[in-house]
């Protein structure tokens, strides 16, 4: 038996593993080993980084690509790495309309193989702080969502909204069931300053199908309570069934 601590990274055990591998090749009769990497890669979610206006020279997408680019060798000295790929986490008419508006976003930063600190003998932990365009902004491990996650932004289940495909197309509001995101979603009724989804919103469930009573976002959902239920217990005795000692 071997004990980690809560969320040890792969790599700070895999020489521990190594070492066991022949005996437990011996034990079962056939060769173990160990995979290099997730394919999945590594991502950090970094939170509250600066952006800058453009030139009256470049285009939005030149510039945009110019920042991330730049942003790639801020995220190195941090992490003695170069990622693989830089992304906003929200698309551009989400940033435009955040509180900040886009003043500072939220990044995503992705690598190969596991990120090691500038500071020699220290990883990434799981919560951090790197130092970018002289701002101490958060940085957090991103984990693969479950298959039951419902995406906010197509409102399917099994992944997460920030690679959801349907991302440049029309979008469906959480609330309503509208061509317009739940973070856009507004009342129009004369003088209604209730909190959304506010009384007069005809609430629909993408989830189920369900019109009036519930929304797409609301755990309260039959589907999707049912696809987060907790399995059975297979300790549990099965009903009718009797114990030795009786």
């Amino acid at each position: 038996m071997m004990t980690t601590a809560p969320r040890a990274p792969a790599s700070s055990i895999k020489a521990n593993i190594e070492a066991l591998l022949p005996q437990i090749s011996a034990l079962t009769g056939s060769a173990c080993k160990t995979t290099s990497e997730r394919q999945s890669g590594i991502a950090f979610l970094i939170h509250a980084v600066p952006t800058f206006e453009r030139g009256t020279t470049k285009t939005q997408e030149q510039h945009e690509q110019e920042y991330l680019e730049n942003l790639g060798r801020q995220i190195a000295a941090n992490t003695a790495a170069l990622p693989t790929r830089v992304k906003f986490l929200r698309n551009r008419e989400h940033r435009e309309s955040s509180k900040s508006k886009g003043a500072f976003v939220a990044i995503v930063a992705s690598f190969e193989t596991e990120p090691t600190c500038t500071i020699p003998g220290r990883i990434p932990a799981e919560k951090t702080t790197w130092r970018i365009y002289n701002r101490s902004c958060k940085a957090e491990r991103m984990h693969p969502n479950h298959k039951n996650t419902v995406c906010k932004n197509c409102l399917e289940f099994g992944h997460p909204t920030d690679v959801c495909m349907a991302s440049n197309k029309v979008p469906k509001c959480g609330y309503c069931g509208s061509t317009h995101n739940h973070f856009n979603h507004e009342c129009t009724a004369p003088g209604c300053n209730e909190k959304t989804p506010c009384r007069h919103t005809v609430l629909n469930c993408n989830l189920c199908g369900t019109t009036g009573d519930y929304h797409s976002l609301d755990r309260s959902c039959p589907t999707y309570k049912a696809r987060n239920a907790p399995r059975a217990s297979q300790s549990t005795p099965p009903q009718g069934t009797q114990s030795m000692e009786e």
